[in-house]
């Protein structure tokens, strides 16, 4: 049976949150709403769609990438997506990134405002990529989608002003658990590696809930009854995340962990191993790890 437990918002796992999030969490404490399984996926997504909207208007000091709305025309289906292309002339380097949002919710245009910043401040071109949702669309179609995209970059490079030979692919979540999946289907296939992989919180193990981070954060913002309803809409994902191991990965790219000290996922993530460059550290700011690697895509 689950359980639940109240904790001051502003202090998690010894550390202290930043001002803004401890109040948006108090908020969201005090307003419960209904759980995810209660309302119908329609009404799901449309309130998450409103929640990155309202986050990304808010933001009205970042500076503004280049983009470019497009359609990956792959053999199962036609993936919309968003170029951020820096200054500069090209060819650049190119993350391929993968929204969070279980497999079930997020689109390409969720975390806009990040990506105009790391875009600029790396440089570095980002592509944003929609994947087709469960459960509408069973395992493995957004595994499959992620590897069409991946294989789409690749073929039209200079469509895309890139380079692709320093491509690096990345997510949140379960877009970090995509891009595992991804680097070991190119290595299994037979596909050009990618120059780095970016696995952010990443959801790399679905067998179970027993984790030092969700008994610490579960209670804000995604529960543990929240992960195992994500869990079981793709059905077959959890026998698929048993390959995303520490024996699987071991041959895989380069791996950056940024991570949160407030994320369920956090003590999985920190299973991983980084191959060729160890961290012992896997929780800084997101953007510190990711910009300090990605310079790897420099010439």
């Amino acid at each position: 049976m689950l359980t639940y437990r109240i904790v001051d918002p502003a202090s998690l796992g010894g550390g202290v949150l930043h001002p803004q999030m401890a109040a948006d969490l108090k908020q969201a404490q005090d307003n419960p709403q209904p759980k995810l399984w209660q309302v119908p996926i329609d009404q799901v997504r449309a309130q998450a769609r409103l929640e990155a909207a309202v986050m990304n208007r808010a933001d009205v000091t970042t500076k503004r990438a280049v983009t470019r709305d497009m359609a990956l025309t792959t053999p199962a289906a036609a993936l919309p997506a968003r170029l951020y292309s820096p200054p500069g002339a090209a060819p650049h380097p190119l993350w391929l990134f993968f929204h969070g949002g279980g497999f079930v919710l997020g689109s390409f245009d969720d975390y806009a405002m990040p990506y105009h910043r790391i875009c600029l401040q790396t440089p570095c071109a980002i592509l944003s990529v929609d994947y087709r949702l469960a459960p509408e669309h069973r395992f493995p179609t957004a595994v499959e989608d992620c590897i069409a995209a991946y294989t789409w970059v690749l073929e039209n490079a200079s469509v895309l002003g890139i380079d692709p030979s320093r491509v690096a692919v990345g997510g949140d979540s379960a877009g970090g658990n995509l891009t595992a999946a991804l680097c070991l289907a190119a290595r299994e296939r037979g596909l050009p590696q990618p120059a780095l992989q970016v696995l952010i919180y990443p959801t790399v193990d679905l067998s179970g809930t027993r984790w030092e981070s969700y008994d610490l954060y579960s209670d804000y913002g995604l529960s543990i009854a929240d992960m195992l309803w994500f869990r079981d809409q793709p059905t077959q994902l959890r026998e698929r995340s048993e390959a995303i191991s520490i024996h699987h990965l071991s041959r895989s790219p380069r791996r950056a962990l940024p991570s949160s000290r407030s994320e369920p996922a956090t003590s999985r993530a920190s299973a991983l191993p980084t191959s060729r460059a160890q961290r012992s550290d896997l929780h800084p700011p997101p953007f510190e790890v990711a910009s300090s690697d990605f310079a790897l895509l420099a010439k």
